[in-house]
């Protein structure tokens, strides 16, 4: 299950997945859902992703990622 809380107090729709997640479902999670959200509700702000030490979050393809994204 995944979902986020913001400073202006939306709750994002909660989703729920079967499988174990691992780097590559989470980049489609950050691609298709976190990203467009920061880029509408933050637009111009400097948001913070908060991540613990899940070897995803620290895989070079996300770091990449939010590299890109300047997050």
């Amino acid at each position: 299950m995944y979902g986020f809380l913001t400073t202006l107090y939306i709750v994002t729709i909660f989703k729920c997945f079967e499988n174990n997640m691992n780097q590559f479902g989470y980049k489609e999670i950050l691609l298709n859902q976190v990203i467009p959200f920061i880029s509408v509700h933050y637009a111009g702000e400097d948001p913070v992703i908060h991540q613990n030490n899940d070897p995803k979050h620290n895989s070079l393809l996300i770091r990449s990622l939010l590299e890109v994204y300047d997050l």
